[in-house]
């Protein structure tokens, strides 16, 4: 059994709120309408799509994070590798059938969510090495696709301006979590 700490340090939560501003704000723009049950399915499938990813993160980042953060429950022992694929696999699993709920569009968003997620943190392509990929990535996992993810259930044009708003935005915004972990990639 993993207790609530551990899984809060692990699943990182506190990022939803950047995934969750995003669509919330696009559906606003997008439609004038203040809620539906299309929104609400786009942001729990895009909650735990998020919760895969930073749960991916901390497995694939569990050397750095032993000199950056060796308090976090991998790099201390905490949680086990296996246990946290676990998490990450039931998580993405979970975002799936759910974005299936709100249509074929926003099932492919949150696929291209998931794929761009593993494109960025595993070991074989590990785009996260690149110094220009952390605002690329941010922009588009906390930018882009959450924005999608509101146009996608919308039925109404992409409103081009402010997607490109959202995207800029977080472009600036992304690198500023990596700051905390510049000396362990250095020695990584």
């Amino acid at each position: 059994m993993v207790n609530v700490k551990v899984f809060i340090e692990l699943t990182v939560p506190q990022y939803l709120i950047i995934t969750l501003i995003s669509p919330i704000a696009a559906w606003l723009l997008i439609t004038g309408i203040t809620f539906s049950f299309e929104l609400l399915l786009s942001m729990i499938s895009l909650s735990f799509a998020m919760l895969g990813f930073n749960t991916l993160n901390m497995i694939f980042d569990k050397d750095l994070d032993k000199i950056n953060k060796p308090l976090r429950p991998l790099p201390s022992g905490q949680i086990s590798v296996k246990r946290t694929l676990l998490f990450m696999f039931v998580f993405y699993a979970i975002s799936l059938p759910i974005a299936a709920l709100g249509g074929i569009k926003l099932f492919l968003v949150i696929i291209a969510f998931i794929a761009i997620s593993f494109f960025y943190t595993n070991p074989i392509t590990r785009i996260k090495k690149y110094f220009w990929s952390s605002s690329i990535i941010g922009a588009l996992i906390y930018g882009t696709l959450p924005f999608m993810t509101a146009w996608a259930i919308s039925n109404k044009p992409l409103p081009w301006i402010f997607l490109f708003f959202f995207t800029f935005l977080i472009f600036f915004i992304a690198p500023s979590k990596d700051i905390e972990d510049i000396e362990g990639e250095k020695k990584t």
